[in-house]
């Protein structure tokens, strides 16, 4: 797995690429005329803001609250597995 601060250091578009092939796709959002997808990638979230073939890559604050970063996806996410 890449890790993220070699992650961050690449250009945008292969950020992009790198969380298609390598990081963990979410949940999926519309926000205006935006697509949202919502990746995880080495303990870290990580947002694909996408409309019209442009694709921007929006990260959170350490320590982000997870709670606080599923919260706008919660009724699209689906919950396939628990493990507690």
């Amino acid at each position: 797995m890449l890790e993220y601060s070699i992650f961050r250091k690449l250009p945008p578009w292969m950020q992009v690429q790198e969380l298609a092939q390598k990081g963990a796709f979410l949940a999926l959002r519309h926000h205006k005329d935006w697509t949202v997808q919502l990746y995880y990638i080495d303990n870290r979230f990580v947002e694909v803001w996408g409309r019209g073939g442009l694709h921007i890559v929006s990260t959170f604050y350490e320590p982000a609250n997870a709670l606080h970063v599923v919260e706008p996806y919660l009724g699209t996410m689906e919950v396939q597995d628990l493990y507690l």
